[in-house]
């Protein structure tokens, strides 16, 4: 009875711990990789600002921010996908069911995505409309990127919904693990969890929000719909070649996992690629802070 309370807590801590940790890891490549992203997040949760008051401000609403993404963007996924899972079961009478199975998977996409950037939005107009109208951040670069400020709030509601999930598909591969399932499946979606869960989501939604702060609405609208586009195909092949893999290929289990783990290596790099050019060509939005 002891021994089943340990390995039950010990699971539970894990499955907290380590999207935690992963978080915790990519935002400190961010902030060495981006001095922008390092400001305008130090001072978004009111460790640099102009005031007392204004650092209360950011201090306070940041975390309720975070948790807001992370519980709306979950909540949406999971109603939509729900409400598709019902959709898509009765095919299963006249389809494949495999062929049922792998276009569940793929339309993960566009429901998560949408769902994230729709979170993503509102944070951006809420949050960082009032703290650019408080002047909470302290910037001494000085001037402020819209696109962005944008692309990083993109980027928490991304991990905020990864770190979510991960808590989801960690405690059913451990729990699995836990119960002597060792197969190759099982271990490669929890070492895929732990390396990428967070990090994944992140990346999709930064460049779905890409869009957000352009000027103009008929750009902001192009934009955001060319972004939100990538990340629907990014993530809907990242999920389609694991289902087609898993019940087309005809490979063995392993050579299955090593070609599925190398396209989804691939796709993610390709993502990751297209956030950093959409960073780098974002100067469009930027604005004096002085003025």
């Amino acid at each position: 009875m002891m021994q089943s309370f340990v390995v039950g807590a010990a699971i539970a801590i894990a499955c907290l711990a380590i999207p935690l940790l992963g978080f915790i890891f990519y935002t400190a490549i961010f902030f060495v990789a981006s001095p922008y992203f390092r400001n305008v997040f130090i001072g978004s949760i009111g460790l640099k600002g102009e005031d007392r008051v204004k650092k209360l401000i950011g201090s306070g609403l940041a975390p309720h921010l975070f948790l807001m993404m992370m519980a709306l963007s979950v909540t949406f996924s999971l109603i939509l996908e729900l409400f598709f899972v019902l959709v898509l079961s009765p095919l299963a009478l006249f389809m494949d069911i495999k062929v049922v199975a792998v276009a569940h998977l793929v339309l993960a996409g566009p429901i998560e995505e949408s769902m994230k950037l729709i979170v993503a939005a509102l944070s951006f107009v809420g949050l960082y409309l009032l703290l650019s109208w408080g002047k909470v951040m302290d910037r001494p670069y000085g001037e402020i990127s819209n696109v962005k400020n944008g692309m990083i709030i993109g980027l928490l509601t991304g991990a905020s919904f990864g770190m979510a999930e991960s808590v989801l598909y960690l405690f059913s591969g451990l729990s699995s693990l836990s119960s002597g399932d060792t197969s190759a499946l099982t271990i490669d979606a929890v070492v895929w969890r732990v390396i990428l869960g967070v990090i994944v989501h992140a990346v999709y939604c930064g460049v779905a929000s890409s869009g957000l702060g352009r000027t103009g609405w008929a750009r902001k609208v192009l934009f955001t719909m060319a972004g939100l586009s990538l990340a629907v195909l990014y993530h809907s092949l990242n999920n389609g070649v694991s289902g087609v893999m898993q019940f087309f290929s005809g490979l063995e289990v392993s050579q299955m996992l090593l070609v599925t783990d190398i396209i989804q290596s691939a796709l993610f790099i390709m993502a990751v690629v297209t956030l950093v050019l959409l960073w780098k060509f974002s100067a469009e939005g930027t604005v004096n802070d002085r003025t």
